[in-house]
């Protein structure tokens, strides 16, 4: 009767719950709020203590993910921290800052271009396709979507060269134009004076102008008469062409005459001095006296003309003698040259106008019929100047450079040359063409 009955357990169940990475969890056990105690079983056959029930916090397992920049066409991200246990994202490696991986992401740049247009190559200048070139990347793209990717050296077009053709060298005639060697290039149209094409000029520049004739001097084939025309020709020292022309018949009564040249010379230089017969009514004989200065001048060589027979007295003595005698009976009616001239001007000689004096003593020139002709002496004159004529250079001689420097003038180059040995031709005062040819023709008689 003193028996008090077992209570029995009163238990509360705790369901089994598992750890997580900062989270401990436990075994499912049951607690006796009578007893106070824990078992790990329902029928309470198996006490254990609450601190048993525990599962300890497993800690996070990550693996970390370097940051990656972003590029034109592919994502990057942040660096971040996976766990494989609660699988979560975390900013840092301590795992305090959730994430999410979204979040991560850093979006593609997307190209920034420049567009370089084609270009197309020169004979010396390289030329180019048409490329985009993205300052994002540093890539280079064929195409504005940037879809092909190339290289900067590709989109190089070489230079074409030069693809050209010669012309040689061509004299100018008296006529015809010539021209300097040059090439042209029918790449790119442009004309050079050398073969590597390294001096551009115009096709202008390259020409040559016809020089016009050399003509010689007059020369008369026949002389004029009171009743008929004479006639003239000169030919071209250069392609030999001739000129002729008419001398007009003289008019009745013309007097006749014995003239001697009037021409310059320099000193230390030779110069000659023609003497001629004008309107002749016909002599059977002449005598007469060429006078000079001796202090100026040497007289050095005496020649006849068209007159036969003609006799001089010892060179070198002054006056000179000139004669002449048809014999036979006959007249010489012959118009031209009696004699010609050298004298050598001294080295010392002065500047001025010397006189060649032509005089004869009356009864010395007559006809078969032995009656007097008379003719007009009309004198000469050798000019001494400080120039020598043709010297365009002033060198002291007269040559092929001469020739080269009066052209350069002409075509206006500017160069500086002696005006008065230049001024060979009429009109005179103004240096021209017909002064080049009055030179050249100077040179092909020398």
């Amino acid at each position: 009767s003193t028996v008090i009955k077992a209570t029995g357990h009163k238990t509360t169940a705790t369901a089994a719950k598992a750890a997580t990475c900062t989270t401990s969890g436990n075994t499912a056990y049951w607690y006796c709020s009578n007893c106070g105690k824990y078992f790990s079983d329902s029928a309470c056959t198996n006490e254990i203590t609450k601190a048993s029930t525990v599962i300890k916090a497993t800690g996070h397992k990550t693996t970390a993910t370097a940051a990656k920049a972003a590029t034109c066409t592919e994502n990057g991200n942040k660096a971040y921290w996976y766990c494989s246990n609660c699988g979560k994202y975390f900013s840092d490696s301590a795992c305090t800052n959730e994430i999410t991986k979204a979040s991560t992401v850093i979006k593609a740049t997307g190209h920034k271009t420049t567009a370089t247009a084609a270009k197309a190559a020169t004979c010396t200048t390289a030329g180019n396709t048409a490329y985009w070139y993205c300052s994002n990347c540093g890539k280079y793209f064929s195409d504005s979507a940037c879809t092909n990717e190339i290289t900067k050296a590709s989109t190089v077009i070489k230079a074409t060269g030069h693809k050209t053709t010669a012309t040689a060298a061509k004299a100018a005639t008296c006529t015809t134009s010539g021209n300097t060697a040059y090439w042209y290039c029918s790449n790119c149209g442009k004309y050079f004076s050398d073969s590597a094409c390294t001096n551009e000029i115009t096709k202008a520049g390259t020409v040559i102008k016809a020089t016009g004739h050399s003509f010689g001097p007059w020369k008369i084939t026949r002389e004029p008469t009171t009743t008929s025309q004479g006639e003239k020709e000169r030919e071209c020292s250069v392609c030999h062409i001739h000129e002729v022309s008419a001398i007009p018949q003289l008019p009745a009564g013309t007097a006749p005459q014995i003239t001697a040249d009037r021409v310059t010379a320099s000193a230390g230089k030779t110069v000659t001095v023609d003497i001629r017969i004008k309107n002749n009514p016909g002599i059977a004989s002449l005598s007469l006296e060429a006078a000079y200065d001796t202090s100026v001048m040497t007289l050095v060589k005496a020649e006849s003309g068209i007159y036969a027979g003609t006799s001089f007295g010892p060179v070198g003595t002054e006056p000179l003698v000139i004669s002449w005698s048809a014999g036979g009976g006959t007249d010489n009616i012959q118009n031209g040259l009696l004699a010609r001239l050298t004298f050598e001007v001294k080295e010392k000689a002065g500047k001025g106008k010397y006189p060649i004096t032509l005089s004869y003593t009356e009864g010395k020139i007559y006809n078969k019929e032995h009656k007097n002709v008379n003719f007009s002496a009309v004198s000469g004159s050798v000019e001494v100047r400080s120039y020598m004529i043709g010297d365009v250079n002033g060198n002291g001689s007269v040559n092929m450079k001469d020739l080269a420097e009066l052209q350069r003038y002409v075509n206006g180059w500017g160069n500086v040359i002696v005006e008065e040995a230049a001024d060979l031709a009429s009109p005179f005062g103004k240096i021209n063409m017909k002064d080049i040819a009055a030179l050249q023709k100077l040179l092909n008689s020398q």
